[in-house]
């Protein structure tokens, strides 16, 4: 049993553990690499910590589960809809025990899961046990009702994201009324959980009526996925309330970008790095290179503008790297802003003021600051360029920005699958998005055709959640850009270019031996000859770091 209050030394001696297991998961992108003894339940154990980035961590998972025999013969049975078999498997338990193993359960917890033989199997676990549900004579377990309810919190997480069948729809329907018809005493809690992989519990009629009748708390696992699925959103709805507004939002570009955020509140994330803060330097000189460390001075503490902070991650990243940092997080989407409050407020990160109101309107604040981090973002406006001046404007001479745009280069094929699924629907709703979506894997899996255009989609976390499926490939406004087009803007606004952010040590290294003569990596004209000749290397967007000059 592990002492209630644990010292420093073993807080440290598990935080390094931690990191260890995310230097393993980084080696395993590596053909050849060996897996080391235990990495999936020094993973879970990372996940389940959600004090680590994930990605890293996720696509080490997958690397395990298709280096297991046993489970690539589950996933090939899913992927081949070969349902009789998987249907054996789960009446045995085998798939009800996999689904209970701790590197899935922290999967299901944590994380979109890139792959689309696990989605499969998912999707019918959830459609064979809904039909368990609906008879009335079936009896679940403590290990089914473990393996649903982390199904259930996955469905929620990605948004519903997985394809629902009419028979489905109908038997949810059945299910939702029989909940309606019962008392809360006698609602069975497992009707609860399996009705969560479907539809979220807080928009249940019967929410009120059911937590009132303390049934939630007869069960630990209800209880747990009830904090996910209600409290947590009803917090965030009662935080809306409190988030000061800055401004009107009159760009029409601008309203249809925050009704689509609004809608759909993006990332829902659950885990982030926790960083040991330090002095403004010590980050300059550590994480950006190119920095001029002098134009940008020693202050003792940093104002920062993180401008379209979304669900508030970068917001938090930021405040937990910079020490005695003041962080200003500005969105167009009130759902977003209260989703990063709630998250800052559980995690005790005082520093960050989160505020509502549009990037074209913060020239009418008297105010400037050391580090502006906008990634994501300035692509979704109709004029960039407008956007970006006003962030340079906010920033004071010898600051910093983070700039992140998309590349048309590595675009292309998002663009093609874009106007692929397109063709298969009328508009972009949640529905809309499912049925789209759908129809491109079974295109991919019916036809064989597995080509780039295939693998830059299926491959990316935004496939497998609603909100970053539809940010990804049914947005209401992007533009992409080219190393020459970001050039020219830095050109116009006045701006150092210091180097790229998040490349990778690899891909540094390569670049170095094909530009020897420049040593600070900030050529942007070889870097586009460079990328001309390897594609893939910015992998969705060009994130860089930018100084503005100190006056002469």
């Amino acid at each position: 049993m592990l002492h209630p209050f644990p010292n420093f030394s073993d807080l440290q001696r598990v935080a390094d553990e931690r990191y260890d297991t995310l230097r393993s998961c980084q080696k395993l992108k590596k053909s050849g690499a060996v897996i080391e003894p235990g990495m999936d339940l020094r993973i879970a154990d990372a996940l389940f910590s959600r004090e680590m980035g994930y990605v890293d961590l996720v696509l080490a998972a997958v690397t395990l589960l298709h280096a297991n025999p046993r489970v690539v013969s589950i996933l090939d049975l899913a992927w081949q809809k070969d349902e009789q078999a998987l249907d054996a498997l789960l009446a045995d338990g085998t798939l009800v025990a996999f689904l209970n193993t701790p590197l899935i359960q922290a999967l299901l917890y944590s994380s979109p899961i890139p792959d689309l033989a696990m989605e499969r199997l998912l999707t019918h676990v959830r459609r064979r046990l809904l039909d368990c549900a609906i008879d009335q004579t079936w009896r679940s377990d403590t290990f089914t009702m473990s393996a649903v309810a982390a199904l259930s919190a996955h469905s929620f997480l990605t948004e519903y994201v997985f394809e629902e069948t009419q028979k489905e729809s109908d038997l949810i329907t059945n299910l939702q009324n029989r909940l309606g018809s019962h008392s809360a005493a006698d609602i069975d809690p497992f009707d609860l959980v399996l009705l969560g992989c479907y539809r979220a519990l807080g928009d249940l009629e019967s929410a009120q009526k059911i937590e009132d009748a303390l049934i939630v708390n007869s069960n630990s696992t209800l209880k747990a996925l009830w904090r996910i699925q209600v409290s947590e959103p009803e917090h965030e709805r009662h935080l809306q309330g409190g988030i000061q507004r800055i401004s009107e939002i009159n760009d029409a570009t601008s309203r249809a970008v925050r009704s689509l955020y609004e809608e759909n509140p993006y990332p829902r994330w659950v885990c982030y790095p926790r960083n040991h803060p330090k002095p403004p330097q010590t980050v300059l000189s550590e994480w950006y290179g190119g920095v001029d460390l002098e134009a940008f001075g020693a202050p003792d503490s940093v104002d920062i503008l993180v401008a379209g902070c979304g669900t508030g991650q970068a917001a938090i990243l930021e405040a937990a790297m910079w020490r005695d940092s003041r962080v200003y997080a500005v969105d167009l989407s009130l759902a977003s802003l209260s989703y990063g409050q709630r998250c800052a407020e559980e995690i005790g990160l005082s520093s960050i003021e989160f505020v509502q109101g549009d990037i074209l309107e913060l020239s009418s604040m008297d105010r400037k600051f050391d580090y502006i981090s906008c990634v994501g973002v300035l692509h979704h406006m109709a004029d960039p360029l407008a956007g970006w001046t006003v962030l340079s404007n906010a920033c004071r001479p010898g600051g910093v920005m983070l700039i992140g745009l998309y590349g048309e280069i590595m675009r292309k094929s998002i663009a093609a699958g874009s106007s692929f699924l397109k063709g298969f629907t009328a508009g972009n709703t949640p529905e809309a998005i499912r049925k789209a979506r759908q129809a491109l894997i079974d295109h991919a899996h019916e036809s064989g055709e597995w080509d780039e255009t295939y693998n830059s989609i299926f491959n990316t976390f935004d496939f497998y959640d609603l909100s970053m499926c539809r940010d990804l490939l049914f947005h209401v406004q992007e533009v992409d850009f080219s190393i020459p087009m970001i050039e020219s803007a830095l050109k116009q606004l006045g701006l150092k270019f210091c180097g790229f952010f998040g490349v990778g040590d690899d891909a540094i290294q390569k670049y170095r031996i094909f530009a020897p003569h420049d040593l600070m990596c900030t050529d942007l004209a070889s870097w586009e000859e460079f990328e001309i000749q390897n594609p893939g290397i910015f992998k969705g967007m060009y994130n860089f770091i930018v100084q503005k000059p100190v006056a002469s």
